[in-house]
């Protein structure tokens, strides 16, 4: 069965795409298969990972959050801040796409917080990618797990855009804490303050 070629501005996505990542080491796979949790599972290791078609992928980035004042064993009421930013983005689906892109949740009240808190969000968190030119993209990430990477720990938050660029895409956002392990933090003086670390985002075309 003879293939139509493909138009000339594909070519060139797909060349960008590959001198993109070729130097970071990656390569845009598949998806694996997903687990079967419930929709509200927070199971560190099942969480449902995106299998629709990758459409934006930032691969070097950062991300902060802190807790004020430092959470503890004790429930009290805190405010958390959360700041990411990415110094390169490509769109992989339509027009290459290479940006810069920041967030910042701002400070949000966080009542009866404790150490499980920075495990287990137990509401929602809502997060405002701002590209670097002048688009932005709001993402409401839903379900948060935490699983063992090497000798650090890695978060895993996945939601869906909810207004913004990429409306209704999933987004799946990893941060690697590199200052300490979360659960053991809360023994610190003035408790935990802060987790930071190397972050990814990736949006999925969703599959429904």
């Amino acid at each position: 069965m003879s293939t139509a070629p493909k138009p000339p501005h594909v070519h060139r996505a797909l060349a960008l795409v590959a001198l993109l990542l070729l130097p970071l080491g990656h390569a845009v796979a598949a998806p694996p298969a997903p687990t079967e949790p419930s929709a509200q599972s927070r199971e560190l290791l099942d969480l449902p990972i995106p299998t629709g078609p990758l459409m934006v992928q930032c691969l070097l980035g950062s991300s902060v959050t802190t807790y004020n004042p430092g959470l503890t064993d004790t429930p009290q009421n805190v405010t958390r801040n959360i700041n990411s930013t990415y110094t390169l983005c490509a769109n992989l689906l339509g027009t290459p796409l290479f940006l810069t892109a920041g967030s910042g949740t701002g400070d949000v009240p966080v009542p009866n917080a404790s150490c499980q808190q920075a495990i287990e969000p137990p509401e929602p968190i809502q997060e405002s990618f701002f590209w670097g030119d002048g688009g932005f993209t709001t993402v409401l990430f839903t379900q948060v797990g935490l699983r063992a990477k090497g000798t650090a720990s890695e978060a895993v938050l996945i939601g869906t855009v909810t207004s913004g660029r990429f409306p209704n895409a999933v987004a799946m956002k990893t941060v690697t804490y590199v200052n300490g392990d979360p659960t053991q933090g809360c023994g610190q003086p003035g408790g935990l303050r802060e987790l930071r670390g190397p972050s990814t985002l990736s949006l999925y075309l969703p599959t429904n």
